[in-house]
């Protein structure tokens, strides 16, 4: 049956569904020193991924997690771990949910969650990542968006056309998104719709803060994909990017 269910992840691992939708996210519980990851509104019908630290992907069945108000179990229960990895993300959705997939070193490329669904409990390669990288978190690619926000971790933007990604149904390494300095990495990479991007990270007196990048504010972002790009106008000590929603 399709019935809506909240995936609950805790940032050490552990797993558990709750049936329904609008739960409040001060009632869910942890093991000490554990916390959210992320709460995932969908349903008994679509699937969760999980991604390796070398790129592999797990998939496990939403109906076949742990319900209750316990704490769940951990994802490494559920499948077979790659030796010498650790899981890093997850994203519990539709199999046709798009991603937009990257890794540290500045690649990335787009695919459906359904194209990162085994039936083997130890996964399928699926994100080529090179000596030295890492996976970054997947980022859903929303119905309305027409352009690819890029951060480096010396706090350049870059924003191009989603036209020049490419789309990997069976994966790989995907193409250049930033061009990046030594010891520079990619931290996010994001489809942005026309409402643009807001900037989180820190303001004055390190309190947290968000800007509103949007119109000519954007455009000046705006260049070919794997190109540097450059700092944003602004105070903030930016942490993060997010679409903006339309006001």
């Amino acid at each position: 049956e399709k019935e809506p269910i909240t995936v609950i992840l805790s940032e050490k691992g552990w797993v558990r569904a709750l049936k329904g939708h609008g739960l409040d996210p001060a009632g869910f519980t942890f093991k000490a020193g554990d916390g959210l990851y992320a709460a995932f509104q969908c349903r008994t019908t679509d699937t969760l991924i999980a991604w390796g630290s070398k790129g592999r992907v797990y998939s496990v069945a939403v109906s076949q997690l742990p319900g209750g108000r316990g704490d769940g179990v951990p994802v490494t229960s559920l499948i077979e771990l790659e030796s010498g990895t650790h899981l890093m993300h997850y994203y519990a959705a539709s199999t046709e949910q798009a991603l937009l997939l990257a890794s540290s070193n500045g690649f990335g490329f787009i695919a459906k969650l359904g194209d990162m669904v085994s039936r083997v409990k130890a996964g399928k390669s699926f994100m080529t990542i090179d000596e030295g990288s890492v996976p970054l978190a997947p980022m859903p690619m929303l119905p309305d968006a027409t352009q690819v926000a890029c951060l480096s971790s010396g706090g350049r933007l870059l924003v191009f056309g989603l036209d020049e990604m490419k789309t990997l149904s069976g994966g790989g390494r995907g193409v250049t998104l930033m061009a990046l300095d030594a010891n520079e990495t990619l931290v996010q990479a994001l489809a942005i719709g026309k409402a643009g991007l807001m900037l989180s990270g820190a303001g004055r007196g390190g309190k947290p803060a968000e800007e509103r990048l949007a119109g000519a504010a954007l455009a000046a972002h705006v260049g070919k994909r794997a190109r540097k790009g450059h700092k944003p106008d602004t105070k903030l000590k930016i942490a993060m990017l997010r679409p903006a929603l339309e006001v």
